[in-house]
């Protein structure tokens, strides 16, 4: 893929400051696959470009990759822009910017990619395997979701990231937001108890946060249908999803990411949320 030069494409952290950043207005995002819309060929139709456009910023730089968990998206924040004083200090070439913001797309909390869940790999919460294989890693991961999977656990642990961050953002002076891609943030279930730490989240900086739609996607699907006001629980889309009959359109591809139409409705929301 050709990306213009006015969008920086990179997954190695460190690519970032050979870059001529001085007196520069840069967005930078982080995220999955929702994010680095590596599928739509024309970079100038990501949201993230779309976006950079509409503030009038001279660069957008891409970090984020295909089935990357929050865990991998926090460390991505982490190295991009703190060095190893973290959370406290910011990295030096950060200083010849103009002006900056931070959007980051948070993927599903369930999503592992810690060593436990790669000890059942391929089929860990990244990749859901056939659940009718007769192979033995599928009855080992279904063993491990059915008898120690917690999915507040998960959720938690991602609330906590969600929270490091905005200290650390808010410290530092950073602009920053935040969205769920496709799963909500904590499941219905699990409102005012101990694994809820909503109440610590700026608002105004988390899109979709209380109430709905409470992600990305849901947001989308209203733009389709109106009247659609169906939750869904924390689950990758593989597992548990009535939400087919929306996709394959202008707004979603056949399995669900945002295609060019979604991608507008992307930013505008976004943008409306920054100005």
């Amino acid at each position: 893929m050709n990306y213009p030069n006015d969008y920086v494409y990179k997954y190695v952290e460190e690519e970032i400051s050979k870059q001529n950043l001085y007196d520069k207005k840069v967005l930078f995002v982080f995220g999955d696959s929702w994010t680095n819309n590596r599928y739509i060929k024309n970079p100038k139709k990501h949201w993230c470009y779309l976006l950079k456009q509409k503030l009038d910023y001279d660069l957008v730089v891409n970090i984020s990759d295909n089935y990357d968990s929050n865990y991998e998206i926090f460390d991505c924040v982490k190295k991009t822009l703190s060095d190893k004083d973290y959370p406290m200090n910011q990295q030096s070439y950060l200083d010849k910017l103009k002006e900056f913001k931070v959007v980051i797309d948070w993927s599903t909390p369930m999503r592992d990619s810690t060593s436990v869940a790669e000890m059942y790999s391929p089929w860990n919460t990244a990749t859901i395997p056939n659940l009718d294989s007769k192979k033995p890693n599928t009855k080992l991961w279904l063993d491990y979701v059915d008898r120690w999977f917690r999915i507040e656990m998960y959720s938690y642990d991602t609330q906590k990231r969600i929270l490091f961050l905005q200290e650390f953002f808010n410290h530092n002076k950073i602009d920053w937001y935040m969205f769920m891609g496709f799963t909500p943030l904590v499941e219905k279930q699990f409102y005012n108890t101990e694994y809820d730490l909503r109440k610590w989240i700026d608002k105004k900086r988390f899109l979709f946060l209380n109430g709905f739609p409470n992600n990305m996607q849901d947001y989308l699907i209203t733009t389709l249908d109106k009247s659609f006001q169906k939750d869904i629980h924390i689950n990758e889309m593989q597992f548990e999803n009535d939400r087919h009959r929306y996709f394959d359109n202008e707004v979603f591809t056949s399995d669900g990411h945002p295609n060019i139409k979604g991608f507008e409705l992307m930013s505008d929301i976004i943008y409306r949320s920054i100005k």
